[in-house]
């Protein structure tokens, strides 16, 4: 709209000033000869046609300034209006001088126009710019934020991990406190056993012994000797037998180790074959080949084998109590012995924890009227590990 009106206002003064000319130029010539006429026409028209031409060399800012422009180049209008074509009077040269002037504030003008256009275009760019460093900056925030986010998720995947840790550690702790309490509590069942075992033998003392109290011992007459028969006696002395053993394994680095402090029973019945008459089925087992390794596990870890090893020692000393074998138990060198027996088959049963998992021992002995003495050695063994 601006250029618009400036242009419109340019053709007005452009044809005021051709107006102008026009009027002078009749005056002058009712004044000149009629031979000069064609000469000044030509004059006018190479004026309006150097009034038209634009200057080129000015800058806006002598044109602002009002500084005269002294590099025109040859050819073009220098600002100067020739005196040979036009009338020297003062007021035509001043209408000259206007229209000069605006001519140059409308190149000037222009000027600035194209400059501010090249600013625009420029702080567009910088918009642009602008805009596209936003977005960058909002799109890094937002993947700052994810970030964020996924390092928190983690953070709390490793404390939960870390909890996870710490609970099956206590987890391990807490089975390995259970495997040590089944190990005490198989300890004080072996004690409470033997403890009653003893408390059983020591009643059947008391009772005998209460009862050969209350019979009187016969006096020793004559008669009653010649009653006795010297040679029944010698025979019951002679009936009766005794029995010592010990046990010893020999390990594969040549040291020996005595299992002290063991219980065996020595009865007449062979270890598989009671716990059979026991229903204690083998099929229950499926990875255990004799009731000699099962009562071997069952003595190492009684906490993998349930109620195994009572039951085991429940049909040992029931056959002890019903006056069908003797429990003894070895001293500090693994060593024990046993009298009063009768001259019969018997079978030493035990298991010791000796090497990595124990040695069971279900050994049959022949015991005759004497002393009989056997050792107990991986040999013999009945299974060992």
């Amino acid at each position: 709209m601006i250029k618009y009106t400036m242009k419109c206002h340019s053709l007005r003064t452009m044809f005021a000033l051709l107006m102008f000319l026009y009027c002078s130029s009749c005056e002058k010539n009712a004044s000149l000869p009629a031979q000069d006429s064609n000469a000044t026409l030509l004059s006018e028209d190479h004026l309006v046609q150097k009034l038209t031409q634009k200057t080129t060399t000015q800058s806006v800012s002598d044109v602002i300034s009002g500084t005269p422009n002294t590099a025109t180049p040859a050819g073009f209008f220098d600002g100067s209006i020739p005196t040979d074509n036009i009338n020297s009077k003062d007021s035509t040269y001043t209408a000259a001088t206007s229209v000069l002037t605006e001519i140059d504030a409308e190149d000037a003008l222009r000027d600035l126009e194209d400059t501010a256009a090249y600013h625009q275009k420029n702080i567009d760019k910088l918009r642009k710019i602008i805009f596209i460093k936003d977005e960058k900056v909002l799109s890094l925030k937002q993947q700052n934020a994810s970030l964020e986010k996924r390092v928190n998720s983690l953070q709390d995947q490793i404390e939960k991990l870390k909890l996870q840790s710490e609970f099956d550690r206590f987890k391990e702790e807490k089975e390995l406190i259970n495997i040590k309490v089944d190990g005490l509590k198989g300890k004080f069942s072996e004690k409470a056993d033997y403890i009653s075992a003893l408390d059983e033998q020591s009643k059947s003392l008391s009772v005998k012994l209460d009862n050969s109290r209350e019979q009187s011992s016969p006096e020793f007459t004559e008669d009653f000797i010649k009653f006795v028969d010297p040679s029944d006696i010698s025979q019951k002395t002679s009936s009766e037998s005794s029995l010592q053993f010990d046990a010893v394994v020999t390990s594969l680095n040549g040291k020996s180790k005595e299992a002290f402090y063991t219980e065996f029973f020595i009865l007449e019945k062979d270890l598989e074959q009671l716990l059979l008459s026991k229903k204690l089925n083998l099929s229950d087992f499926p990875k255990i080949s004799s009731f000699s390794e099962l009562f071997a596990r069952a003595r190492k870890t009684p906490f993998s084998y349930p109620e195994v090893l009572k039951k085991i020692r429940a049909a040992l000393l029931e056959e002890v109590s019903n006056n069908r074998g003797i429990r003894v138990r070895t001293d500090i060198n693994g060593s024990a012995s046993v009298s009063n027996l009768q001259p019969s088959t018997y079978f030493i049963i035990g298991s010791a924890s000796l090497g990595k998992v124990g040695v069971t021992w279900n050994l049959p002995v022949e015991l005759d009227a004497e002393s009989n003495k056997v050792s107990l050695t991986l040999s013999n063994a009945s299974w060992s590990e």
